[in-house]
């Protein structure tokens, strides 16, 4: 008899269980088995994309591209989910199905317009606010501000200026906010500059650290949200493109199998099914 016993691996297995019992396991009795889902992944995504980003608000369209520029980029950011699309997406400890996207949008809409608003005001008050910090220069904190010499302190002012031009903004901006200018010990002017840009700086510099992932209170970012809502889309939509397709993958042969054997359906036509196939 040893002979005649089969040997299959566990995908193997699952497949002639699901081809056999097509009936008790709610199955077609034709279907491919596709070892390479890249292609069928990749259309998915694409259809994602059209349906849940192309008609967005501009504003809301913009930030999700600093997230994910394309599908493909979308894609390479779930590579890790994709080989395990039966695991469950998590921020700090916490599951995430995408329901927190629409928020997080919110909120980084929000720290945008911050910004804009501090860079408006540095760019049409420049020039007092440089001649302003060139007076108080001697007393900052050097190393802090990038005010230890006369000629570094006016690369970081360039610096600052192309920031509220649309630029990236320097490593010593946020020390200009209110609340966190940094002074020498011993200066003779202990007291911040007077100006709305500083008080602007300081919203924007606000909204960014209530959403900092080192902030233990702050919610799941942009990045994590648009994840886990592609991902909660996919996983309903891909396993129902390969069955119009009659085909299925490795996924679906473990995680349709597990489903037949525990039916979420307590009647005692499901659990009879269940106990049968488990016998078999």
């Amino acid at each position: 008899w040893m002979d005649e016993a089969m040997i299959a691996t566990i995908h193997g297995w699952c497949q002639r269980m699901l081809l056999e019992h097509a009936f008790a396991t709610g199955g077609l009795f034709e279907r491919t088995l596709v070892t390479d889902q890249q292609d069928l992944i990749a259309e998915t995504l694409r259809d994602y994309w059209r349906k849940h980003c192309y008609g967005r608000p501009l504003a809301e369209a913009r930030c999700i591209r600093e997230v994910a520029a394309s599908p493909q980029a979308l894609q390479d950011k779930l590579s890790e989910w994709l080989k395990r699309r039966d695991a469950q997406l998590c921020y700090q400890g916490q599951p995430l199905d995408g329901a927190c996207l629409q928020t997080a949008l919110a909120t980084r809409i929000g720290q945008r317009a911050a910004e804009e608003a501090a860079r408006g005001l540095w760019r049409e008050g420049r020039e007092g606010i440089e001649d302003q910090l060139r007076v108080l220069r001697p007393n900052l904190n050097g190393r802090v501000h990038g005010s230890a010499k006369p000629e570094g302190f006016e690369q970081v002012l360039d610096e600052i200026a192309a920031w509220s031009e649309g630029g990236q903004a320097p490593t010593q901006l946020p020390k200009f906010a209110r609340g966190a200018f940094v002074f020498k010990k011993n200066a003779p002017v202990q007291t911040e500059p007077e100006h709305p840009v500083y008080d602007a700086l300081a919203t924007w510099q606000q909204s960014l650290q209530a959403t900092d992932a080192n902030n233990p209170n702050a919610p799941p970012s942009l990045e994590a949200c648009l994840l886990a809502h592609a991902a909660h889309w996919l996983a309903e939509e891909l396993p129902r493109r390969l069955r119009l397709r009659a085909e299925m993958g490795f996924d679906e042969l473990l995680s349709e199998l597990a489903a037949a054997l525990t039916p979420a359906d307590d009647s005692p036509n499901a659990q009879t099914q269940a106990a049968a196939l488990a016998a078999t």
